[in-house]
């Protein structure tokens, strides 16, 4: 048996009895369809899942139901003959301990003479995990870097097609061949990332949730100019990289939906394990330069988050790519036009929620949670990723009845491998820096890092979320270079 990839975890949901997960390998076509064996605890092993095939290979997944103790359990998985993985699962009511990472690539080459080792982070983050396990693993987005794709020798006529001016372009049709080789790109990419022997160990280990953002697809997709982002060979690329998303981070066969879908809301979900919720928000599959969803998708994805609310966990977890709360992007996107070398970041710009179409839906979103905070007195807590630094936003209601239910922290924890930004685009948001009316009685800024005295850390870092025997969460920003974590302690509400 030969394994092109894997495995890599993925978290299927829970119950108070039981912990969800499955497990997805990528294997010669010959190959017979993996059947892992499962250790330690009782467990149900589904039959493997064919999600989908690419040049000889296939890829796999198992479904695993295990029964959670009284304690935290250690779990023994093995494919045949091949080497034993572990994961841990916690005992149901025990306080989860949580990852998140974001930006695990590079957006072009020359940001790897930035930085020293590549997966350093992977590194520590395996080595904290061993010392004290982390139950579930969140990725907030660019977790494969799909920009190589205008690059890539096997897709020379993609390069070609950028050469010719945009109207041509906007009107070329794709061939089903072409659509062909931008899946089969897609399949390579995540076969090539992540057997990288850091990243592989812990997507071994940790079981993972995942949400795509742009670089998955490539740079600023759905920010960029309307007769591109309508044309038929950015249809193609978004429908190779859209199966390439839902087979390895999603691991979902063909119209398959999330575990805890919302429905209506694109590949938007929403779960709860014990007393806390997560929603991830697909701001991705309807993007465009005027809308973060289609209205109706927009809608659906609000009432998921209210229904999950309203079953009253402790605390709410929100996955936004880019940050909810940030430096107006409007003020930046002047100040990067007259930066030289800095003009590729123009499109992560238009990104951003401060960006002008994206104002009023920002307030749409705020609001809902600060009002589902106050009716069922769950902490609402945005996590985001892309600008690739640590940074900590904050967003106050002046309406304070309960008890701190007025307040949301956006927590960025980015990047994980890229490059960070440069200390003249740190100095732009610096001068930037300044409050965020959101609404009337609504307002954000960006506060200091908790031990850091500055609200910008460019240094790559990823960030432990630790449940806390008084059902407050601590998150710890464990960054490049230092020795221990800064903390920020987010309290339920009162």
């Amino acid at each position: 048996m030969v394994v092109h990839l894997g495995p890599v975890l993925s978290f299927r949901g829970a119950t108070a009895t039981t912990w969800n997960v499955s497990a997805l390998w990528v294997l010669d076509a010959g190959d017979p369809a993996p059947k892992p064996v499962v250790t330690g605890v009782p467990a149900q092993v589904s039959s493997a899942i064919e999600l989908a095939s690419d040049a000889g290979r296939r890829a796999w997944r198992v479904d695993f139901a295990i029964a959670r103790q009284a304690s935290a359990a250690i779990v023994d998985y093995q494919l045949d003959s091949g080497p034993r993985n572990t994961l841990v699962v916690p005992a149901a009511g025990e306080p989860l301990q949580l990852g998140f990472a974001s930006c695990n690539g590079f957006s072009d080459p020359k940001h790897k003479k930035k930085i020293g080792v590549r997966n350093e982070r992977w590194l520590h983050l395996r080595d904290q995990h061993r010392k004290k396990p982390i139950h579930l693993l969140l990725l907030g987005g660019d977790q494969v870097y799909g920009d190589s794709l205008w690059r890539d020798c096997d897709l020379d006529w993609l390069a070609k097609w950028l050469d010719r001016p945009l109207r041509e372009r906007a009107q070329q049709q794709m061939t089903t061949l072409q659509r062909e080789a931008v899946a089969s790109f897609y399949f390579r990419l995540y076969c090539e990332r992540w057997t990288q022997p850091e990243p592989a160990a812990v997507l071994a280990s940790i079981p993972t949730l995942m949400m795509w953002d742009d670089h998955d697809i490539f740079d600023g997709w759905g920010s960029h100019d309307a007769q591109l982002q309508d044309c038929d060979f950015f249809a193609g690329i978004f429908e190779g990289a859209r199966r390439g998303f839902r087979t390895f981070q999603l691991q979902l066969a063909p119209h398959e939906a999330p575990p805890g879908a919302i429905a209506g809301a694109a590949l938007s979900y929403a779960l709860q394990i014990d007393d806390l919720g997560i929603v991830a928000l697909d701001l991705r599959s309807e993007r465009s330069p005027e809308r973060l969803l289609e209205p109706g998708s927009w809608t659906a994805a609000l009432a998921g988050i209210d229904a999950l609310a309203a079953k009253h966990p402790k605390h709410l977890l929100v996955v936004s790519g880019p940050p909810v709360i940030f430096p107006s992007t409007s003020s930046f996107e002047r100040i990067v036009d007259a930066i030289p070398g800095e003009q590729d970041v123009e499109d992560d710009l238009r990104d951003r929620w401060g960006s002008a179409p994206h104002i009023a839906p920002r307030e749409t979103l705020i609001r809902r949670l600060l009002k589902a905070s106050a009716a069922h007195r769950t902490r609402a807590t945005i996590l985001s990723g892309d600008v690739h630094m640590a940074a900590l936003g904050v967003i106050e209601s002046r309406d304070s009845a309960p008890p701190f239910a007025s307040v949301i922290n956006n927590l960025v924890s980015s990047p994980v491998v890229h490059a960070p930004p440069s200390k003249l685009a740190i100095l732009a948001l610096k001068v930037l820096d300044r409050d965020i009316e959101i609404a009337p009685r609504i307002a954000a800024r960006m506060h200091k890092l908790p031990g850091v005295g500055k609200p910008y850390l460019a240094q790559r870092n990823w960030l432990r979320i630790s449940g806390q025997a008084n059902g407050a969460l601590l998150a710890e920003w464990w960054v490049e270079s230092r020795s221990e974590p800064f903390q920020k302690l987010i309290h339920p509400v009162g």
